[in-house]
């Protein structure tokens, strides 16, 4: 999927001229723990044109899977949805209902993307299921190439990232002293919050510890702010990505 929509957006700045970014973001896949997460999460994504505002019901858009889900269409051969729908019942028409009511009764009520559970940009599940799924990616060998490599192996610690960032922008600490929008020390916090949650294990609550005067909550949104802060092709943006990658040039080297 990331090769596909990274040929197609060079595919369509090459033939309509275009500059920068086609998509908001490159695709990501996660590693999801069935029990916990994967329903959560499939309602999350067949919600997306609502929130988008392109549809009033997840029903009426036209390039999602989510009538055969419920039954609206005949589900094609090469899409299976018994695995995701378990849960909602034995037999098909209980599935497809309980599952509807479960996925519309988010319309109202948005559901939130569980960023902040997220382990290594990769895997999302409890601590049980993240433990399995690091055991076996060490005995098969395979964390070469994998993004957040070490968070893998265990070698990124929040103190050594701490220290990085302080040492990197030369500052004495993250915590507030005086004037911080706008200053060295408050574009070093931003960068040790989304390099923290993106590089580390730590939870968002110990993330605020180190900042010192942030709520666990704001340490998600601001992963996402500087998230978007790096997509682009603005000279600003290319800065904060050269930024981050000294950075994490310095655990993965």
């Amino acid at each position: 999927m990331h090769y596909i929509g990274s040929s197609y957006g060079s595919y369509l700045r090459r033939y309509r001229g275009l500059t920068g970014h086609v998509f908001a973001g490159r695709y990501k896949s996660l590693c999801v723990e069935k029990e916990t997460y994967l329903l959560e999460l499939s309602r999350y994504i067949h919600l997306n044109p609502v929130r988008a505002g392109i549809v009033k019901s997840p029903g009426k858009y036209p390039w999602s899977s989510y009538r055969y889900y419920i039954g609206k269409k005949q589900c094609p051969g090469w899409l299976s949805t018994e695995w995701l729908m378990a849960e909602c019942g034995k037999r098909l028409k209980t599935r497809q209902r309980k599952y509807r009511e479960y996925v519309e009764s988010g319309v109202a009520n948005q559901p939130r993307y569980p960023v902040e559970k997220i382990v290594g940009q990769a895997i999302l599940g409890s601590k049980e299921f993240v433990r399995k799924v690091l055991e076996g990616l060490k005995k098969e060998r395979s964390l070469k190439g994998v993004t957040a490599k070490r968070v893998f192996e265990g070698k990124v610690e929040l103190d050594e990232l701490y220290r990085e960032v302080c040492e990197y922008y030369g500052i004495e600490g993250l915590k507030k002293m005086g004037k911080v929008k706008g200053s060295e020390q408050g574009r070093a916090r931003e960068m040790f919050v989304y390099l923290a949650k993106g590089h580390t294990t730590a939870l968002n609550r110990e993330i605020a510890a180190r900042v010192g005067d942030v709520s666990p909550s704001v340490v998600s949104h601001q992963y996402k702010r500087t998230g978007r802060k790096m997509q682009g092709n603005k000279k600003s943006t290319r800065q904060w990505r050269k930024e981050a990658k000294d950075l994490t040039s310095r655990f993965n080297g």
